[in-house]
């Protein structure tokens, strides 16, 4: 998990996958000992990959809402680095705010479907884009996703079997978005060249 942060994402995997060997790596020293506190029986490293490389390579990695944190500029010689550390044909998973969502200032930019289809061309085969995280459209959407916590405003149940019926709710009805137009995140699946 490349820009690994507090490490969640990869407690998540290990969760699914216990028997595979996992790695969170970030740039910053500051998140990589808050996800060593947090996942003690994980793997974490301080690293700039541009400047540092990985010494060994895996068949999978990850890029959760990171690269809009890199300046446009520094974005190829960082897509390079991340292809070295995956094998030929392992798969890069990465996720970022769509262009509809308005830019934060400590984001550079977002993303549509093409400019990353573009951006990862040289080195990737895109495989599939994922549209999701509509913005809702409609009162029960939106009542849906506050009741569920989304976007970090409430949480108003607690009672399981309510919750897993607004969660399957969600999940057949506003993860994913029609097409890019409504979204206000993009998934990106591909395979290293």
């Amino acid at each position: 998990d490349i820009g690994c942060g507090d490490g969640r994402f990869l407690r998540e995997v290990r969760s699914r996958y216990p028997d595979k060997t996992l790695l969170g790596i970030d740039a910053s020293e500051r998140a990589v000992r808050l996800a060593q506190a947090l996942n003690p029986d994980l793997a974490y490293r301080a690293l700039d990959i541009v400047r540092e490389g990985l010494a060994q390579t895996y068949d999978a990695a990850t890029l959760i809402e990171v690269i809009e944190h890199i300046p446009p500029l520094d974005l190829p010689a960082f897509l390079d680095a991340v292809a070295q550390a995956i094998n030929p044909g392992g798969l890069l998973v990465l996720t970022v705010p769509h262009r509809n969502k308005s830019v934060i200032e400590k984001h550079y930019q977002h993303f549509s479907g093409e400019q990353l289809r573009n951006l990862l061309a040289p080195r990737f085969d895109v495989q599939k884009i994922l549209p999701f995280d509509p913005a809702p459209r409609t009162p029960i959407a939106w009542l849906t996703l506050r009741m569920l916590g989304g976007k970090g405003r409430w949480f108003l149940f607690t009672q399981q079997r309510i919750l897993y019926r607004c969660y399957q709710r969600y999940l057949r009805h506003y993860l994913y978005a029609d097409d890019e137009s409504r979204c206000e995140r993009i998934a990106v699946i591909c395979t290293r060249r």
